[in-house]
């Protein structure tokens, strides 16, 4: 029966003796002293090894006697050393190769983790998130060896190992100098084939490797990642089930079952990515790993790791749907930071598309609020120091952080994108220029906090903590009116102008989700709309979760950061004509964790904050 590369025929499945090890010990030298033997490996065996003069661990890997006898060891060699020279983050690096009587073994570092076989063993199907950053990662590692001119030709679970957070390929080039040092002699070739060794895994073998084409190239590899990729998100290879002989007739004839039908939640693009990987002809699959690295990046974003609900179906809106890039601003306990990345509302209910993210800070501390420029270039926070806010602006293009005040939170923009508005120490509220300079102090906004210009300029709408309401005035502060006054011990917050100004929409409850301590409190809050002119504010979400930080789509629908599903997510909930709900909220994001929220005025940039750990600054061009 032929076997997986490196797979244990049933006359190998026993281990070496401890004549065997000594042997190996023997052939090693002092250079190296064998401390054990690790199972899962194949046909080889797997030793630990410590390299004495380093006192450092490496693996040893040996094959077996038989297949010795049908190798030329030189050649072996000499294939081995051009797979030495591959040095990448996620290459495990060859260390050096030998035979010696029976015995042909090759040695690399000792990674601490598991193989993603065992992973998947353990959990079966990966997270989206996990799977799509694994599937990078290799495919990172892939495209340097491409560049180098060596192709795997063995990608799967087995040759991917897991260390912390990252995903390391092993045994770099070890099948094609098996391959080569077998191929002078018609004899030594039919020994290795006939233990498996020349076919590679038949589980994950390209068409082209299946029906034995000797002009096999890299994009075998990526098929082979592909079924790899497949695996991780529908809990088996696509021909699972089938005799080898069967699986490898399966690769060159018969279609895989869609991915989408096999785990329905997530994203279509994804799984067409995955599938264009497993095309039968070379031609027709990405070209490069380099390709399929950039096609897998918009779903390691939490946004685009999972389809969002689809929106109800509704006649299509009276303007051009702009491009909204999202600003992800990362609200974190460690180190944090904000990002950016891209969607797209679409029409008739199609899903949102995230886009490229980069990273645009790498500040450490607790940034919030962030608050994207009218014409989506620059980027205002704030940085918790100790108890107090610490006012930065940043342009999304890069360069370095302005630091605007010490004493500053809540910034919100001018609408001609020239001066910040920000409250400062005790309910006092400052003008700054938007790149730096001395603030001014706005005395007819005494008493108020987090205030937000409409988009005309001529309004502002703002917090009154000592009424517990929202208030209106002119920009300058002047004929303020109360618009909401609330029973809620946290009050009101985050008033938001639509559009055209016509409604008000703001959070009532649950302000130490904002400040302090309790940033990350998920206890109930409601989301409401208000004329600025005054009537019946209307409640336009529940009020048994967390639902904060409403802003408004330009085309009039509030997008605002909820609970409702578990995670703190994004959600949007259109009005009717009496400025009650229509239909029920969308969910626009799944597993974001979204901490606070803005869009821009000009551009259709969404900035939003995230609520992790850690994190740093990022930001991507509209797709």
């Amino acid at each position: 029966m032929v076997r997986r590369i490196f797979g244990y025929s049933n006359v190998h499945e026993k281990r070496l003796t401890s004549e065997l090890q000594n042997q190996l010990q023997e052939i090693l030298g002092p250079a190296y002293r064998i401390d054990r033997e690790l199972g899962g490996g194949g046909m080889s065996r797997v030793f630990v090894a410590t390299e004495t003069e380093l006192d450092r661990q490496v693996v040893v890997k040996v094959l077996p006697p038989e297949l010795s006898a049908g190798i030329n060891t030189d050649r072996f060699r000499r294939e081995i050393q051009l797979a030495a020279r591959l040095q990448h983050p996620h290459v495990v690096p060859l260390l050096a190769a030998g035979a010696k009587g029976s015995l042909l073994y090759y040695t690399m570092p000792f990674i601490g983790g598991e193989n993603l076989r065992a992973r998947l063993s353990r959990s079966g199907e990966l997270p989206v998130q996990d799977a799509t950053r694994i599937l990078r990662e290799i495919a990172d590692a892939l495209g340097y060896a491409h560049a180098q001119g060596v192709v795997h030709r063995d990608i799967k679970p087995e040759n991917i190992l897991l260390s912390g957070t990252h995903a390391l390929v092993t045994d770099f080039g070890v099948s094609k100098a098996l391959s080569s040092a077998t191929s002078e002699s018609p004899t030594n070739a039919e020994t290795l084939t006939s233990l498996g060794v020349a076919l590679g895994t038949p589980a994950y073998m390209a068409p082209e490797q299946a029906a034995a084409d000797p002009m096999v190239d890299a994009r075998a590899d990526i098929y082979a990642l592909g079924i790899v990729g497949y695996e991780l998100l529908a809990g088996k290879t696509p021909f699972a089930g089938l005799s080898q002989q069967q699986t490898l007739a399966a690769h060159i004839t018969a279609t895989a079952s869609p991915l989408i039908q096999l785990r329905p939640q997530i994203p279509p693009g994804l799984a067409e990515v995955i599938m264009r990987c497993i095309e039968k002809r070379p031609s027709d699959r990405w070209q490069s790993a380099e390709d399929l690295y950039a096609a897998l990046e918009p779903y390691t974003m939490a946004s685009g790791a999972t389809a969002p609900t689809p929106a109800a179906k509704r006649k299509p809106f009276a303007w051009t749907p702009q491009r909204i890039a999202v600003a992800a601003g990362i609200v974190g306990l460690v180190a944090t930071g904000l990002f950016a990345s891209t969607i797209a509302f679409r029409r008739e209910g199609q899903p949102l598309i995230v886009g490229n993210t980069r990273q645009v800070t790498n500040a450490a501390g607790l940034e919030i609020i962030p608050k994207i420029s009218p014409d989506g270039k620059l980027v205002a926070y704030n940085v918790m120091n100790g108890n107090s806010y610490v006012l930065y602006v940043k342009q999304l293009s890069g360069g370095r952080a302005i630091v605007l005040t010490d004493t500053g939170a809540f910034a919100t923009w001018k609408p001609d994108g020239s001066t910040i508005l920000f409250t400062g120490e005790h309910e006092r509220n400052y003008t700054v220029p938007a790149l730096g300079g001395i603030p001014t102090l706005v005395a007819g906004l005494d008493g108020l906090v987090g205030c937000t210009y409409s988009n005309n300029g001529d309004q502002i709408a703002c917090t009154d903590p000592a009424k517990q309401a929202i208030v209106v005035a002119q920009a300058n502060g002047e004929n303020r009116h109360v618009l909401q006054r609330t029973a809620s011990p946290d009050g009101v917050l985050m008033p938001s102008w639509s559009a055209d100004d016509k409604l008000i929409a703001y959070s009532v409850g649950n302000s130490q989700f904002f400040v302090g301590e309790n940033i990350g409190n998920l206890a109930p809050s409601s989301i409401w709309v208000v004329r600025p002119n005054g009537g019946e504010p209307v409640r336009i979400s529940d009020n048994k979760h967390l639902n904060v930080s409403p802003v408004w789509t330009p085309d009039g629908a509030v997008v605002f950061i909820s609970s409702l599903g578990g995670n703190r997510d994004i959600y949007m909930q259109r009005l009717g004509r009496d400025l009650s709900p229509s239909g029920n909220p969308i969910r626009l994001t799944t597993g974001l964790n979204a901490h606070t929220i803005s869009i821009d005025r000009a551009a259709g940039i969404v900035a939003y904050s995230l609520f992790t750990t850690a994190a740093n600054e990022w930001a991507a061009p509209i797709s």
